[in-house]
This record gives structure tokens, sequence and C-alpha cells, in this order.
């Protein structure tokens, strides 16, 4: 993803941070001594963290956060310094946080306890969208929609047309259109879409008003 400042794009995120925030604990919570390492696996639609071994303090009070006991404190410290894995215990429900931000499906923590298998957890980072405006597309799909590339871009019109607004509130139609490099039309279509969806709405008139988040 990227996000816009003052209209200028920024690379870098919360969700690049948070996908460091997982690599640096799978890598501070390993057992280096064990014969299978970590794993990280990149796909389209998600990443997936796979370590070696179950969690110290266990699931549910890693997800609730607040206690760190990692496997390999000085590695931990080795990361601290270059200021990554800052806030102990607290990784994370904030990967949860920015995933949840981001608009993406949630992450899944997995933690698997061997018998005839070995133990081992694995953290998947979807990179499906839960999309604020999936009815009304879906919706529109059904109604004709000429072909999955279409739609799909539309989706990100609106997306980047949504995040402008939210920066600046007092945006004008006239200043999307120019820095998106849509037309008058599409820009309108965008708009009347965000308002379907109950994002966004007018107040105070086109010439002096304002949006406002919903």
């Amino acid at each position: 993803p990227f996000k816009l400042v003052d209209t200028v794009r920024m690379e870098n995120t919360p969700v690049h941070d948070a996908v460091r925030e997982a690599l640096v604990n799978c890598l501070v919570n390993a057992d280096f001594y064990l014969p299978r390492g970590v794993v990280v696996e990149g796909y389209p639609d998600k990443i997936i963290f796979r370590n070696p071994v179950t969690i110290i303090v266990g699931k549910k009070q890693m997800l609730r956060g607040g206690d760190s006991e990692p496997r390999n404190a000085n590695i931990m410290k080795m990361f601290n310094l270059i200021g990554l894995g800052e806030h102990a215990g607290s990784g994370v429900p904030d990967i949860f946080s920015i995933w949840n931000s981001a608009g993406y499906d949630d992450p899944i923590v997995e933690e698997f306890f061997g018998d005839d298998a070995p133990s081992k957890t694995i953290v998947t980072l979807p990179l499906t969208e839960k999309n604020i405006f999936s009815p009304l597309f879906d919706e529109r799909a059904k109604n004709g929609a000429k072909n999955g590339a279409k739609s799909s871009k539309v989706k990100d019109r609106v997306k980047i047309i949504f995040e402008l607004i939210q920066n600046n509130p007092s945006i004008k139609n006239a200043e999307l259109a120019a820095i998106t490099g849509s037309s008058k039309h599409q820009i309108e279509s965008s708009i009347k879409t965000l308002k379907e969806a109950g994002k966004i709405h007018r107040e105070n008139g086109n010439r002096k008003g304002k949006w406002i988040i919903d």
C-alpha cells in the first residue's frame, strides 16, 4: 500500500512497519537449536510466517499484549538498537490494529502442539481487503459489470479518492480530478459510490462546504 501526505505518495506506511514487526517477532521467539528454522512465504494475497515453536506466553496472552517473554533477549536488544520491536509485548496487538486500520482481513495466528508432527506457530497476514464498498460493487457486477479488470480499476479509484478526502476534507472535485487523472464523470461517480456506501457526506454545500467522514 501507500499513503498520501499533502498529495505526495509515501511508500513506507504503518503496514510496512507491521510486516517488519511480524518478522522481528518470529526471529526473537524462534528456537535456533531446532533443526527447522523460521520460514517466511510471500504470496499475492498473503504473507505467512512459520515459527517451529509454540508461543511462550500462550496465544491468548500474545493477542492481548502487555507481557513480553522473548526466547532470544539479545536478538531483541539488537533489533531495539535499530528501532524495531521497541514496544515489548505490544507487537502483535499493534499488527492487528494496523491491519484493521488498513482495511485488510484480520491476521490469523495458529498454534499447533505436535504429537506426531512438530509443534509450530503460524502467523498469516492477509493482503485481501475488507472492501467497505463490496456490497455495492457486487450488486453492480450482478447487473452487468463488463469485466473484473474494469471493476478493480474503479475500486482503486474510489479508494484513492476516499483517502484524498480523508486527508483534505475541503478538497474540490477539480482537485481530485487533477491529482488522480480522472474525468469529471469518474470523480462524480466515485463520490456517489462513497456516499451510497455511507462513508462520506457533504456539509454546507458544494462551494464553501467540506466533506465529513462517516
